[in-house]
């Protein structure tokens, strides 16, 4: 038996943030309950395909899988473990929004069975979060960290947008040493990418903002890197650093390059020695799945 890593997509949101060009909506809450049928539907269908693997990361990711009510995450949960062999060890992590969790919410993601949460936090600043159309604000962020430490969760990542306008060396060791205090353990750091149709690719054009250069963003990385190091944590992959014993294996696993199946719509594959994907128009997800018919869209 292998060990392998399965992945989860959400793909609904509170908002969509300016810079996101994922396969995600917002304001579909009835298409929630269709979409996790047809979802559960996909994972029953590769049970007997993974019959001799052990799957060591469950990662739940989107859009924002939070924003899900909780029946439907536990229904999901549930069938994952009743179709796959999942570790007694395994780590199972979800991504929050701040604006979606509160303290009943979060004891009942630790009751399901996760053990990690990847907090998306961007920004310390609450004017760049409103620019960003985030949907939460600084001390919704800081009452999450202490809602999911109160729900007994120990690994708590938080996202980190670097080159945002008007960021400095001081705003990234400030918020290196934020973090640091509200003792996150794990933190991914990302250089901002501007996607083409995008909102934020559109303001660019038309001179509305302007984004700190190349050379500077890889300046801003570089004092982040150098101030949370002196707080004790390891960059162990290029975007991604931890306090000691609480590297992702999800993240470990992707760039040991081994197998991952990813379900859900527009997941991506990696599994049974071959590349693959999975439709990314939500109606026709739904329809596929939920008819028992393959919903990949490509494989090579």
């Amino acid at each position: 038996m292998t060990n392998n890593g399965l992945y989860i997509h959400v793909p609904f949101c509170l908002s969509k943030c300016i810079y996101c060009d994922f396969v995600s909506f917002a304001c579909c809450e009835d298409k929630f309950e269709q979409y996790v049928n047809a979802l559960c539907n996909e994972i029953k269908s590769y049970r007997q395909k993974c019959e001799n693997k052990v799957f060591d990361t469950v990662y739940m990711g989107g859009g924002t899988p939070s924003v899900l009510p909780t029946f439907l995450i536990r229904k999901i949960a549930d069938t994952v473990k009743q179709n796959f062999y999942i570790d007694k060890n395994a780590e199972w992590t979800i991504e929050v929004n701040p604006a979606t969790v509160d303290l009943q919410k979060g004891n009942e993601l630790f009751q399901i069975g996760f053990n990690r949460v990847s907090v998306g936090m961007q920004s310390a600043d609450d004017k760049t979060l409103q620019f960003l159309g985030r949907a939460h604000n600084k001390h919704q962020f800081e009452q999450t960290i202490k809602t999911f430490k109160q729900a007994g969760f120990k690994n708590i990542n938080a996202d980190f947008i670097l080159g945002l306008p008007g960021q400095t060396k001081q705003i990234v060791k400030d918020t290196a040493n934020y973090l640091n205090n509200l003792e996150v353990i794990h933190i991914s750091a990302y250089s901002l990418i501007v996607e083409k149709g995008t909102p934020l690719s559109k303001m660019i054009k038309q001179g509305k903002i302007v984004l700190p250069d190349d050379d500077f963003t890889v300046d801003l990385y570089d004092t982040f890197a150098q101030e949370v190091k002196k707080v004790g944590f390891e960059r162990y992959e290029v975007s991604n650093f931890a306090k000691e014993g609480f590297k992702s294996q999800h993240n470990e696993n992707c760039w040991k390059y081994k197998e991952y199946l990813g379900v859900g719509l527009n997941s991506q594959s990696f599994m049974f020695g071959k590349r693959f994907a999975n439709i990314k128009t939500l109606d026709k997800y739904i329809q596929k799945a939920n008819e028992k018919k393959s919903v990949v869209s490509w494989s090579q």
